[in-house]
């Protein structure tokens, strides 16, 4: 039996004053509030979870699909070996 690997996904995570002095910086370099900075990270974020699951989502369905060419040539294989 194989053995499970574990994985380890590197995403910064940052502290609520460190997200909150980026976003205060790019609030008054760009001239806007904080509020609409951190709707735009927000947005972005959500974005990016939902092209992540998107991708997952197509990968289980090609997945799917190699399973069932596998059985179908495994039931082949029994046919030819009679």
């Amino acid at each position: 039996m194989k053995k499970k690997r574990k994985l380890f996904i590197r995403h910064p995570i940052p502290s609520k004053q460190e997200l909150k002095n980026t976003m205060d910086y790019w609030a008054k370099r760009k001239k806007t509030s904080l509020g609409e900075e951190l709707l735009i990270y927000y947005s972005c974020l959500m974005d990016n979870i939902n092209k992540s699951n998107e991708i997952i989502k197509k990968e289980i369905m090609r997945i799917e699909k190699t399973k069932k060419c596998l059985e179908i040539a495994t039931d082949l294989l029994r046919e030819d070996e009679k």
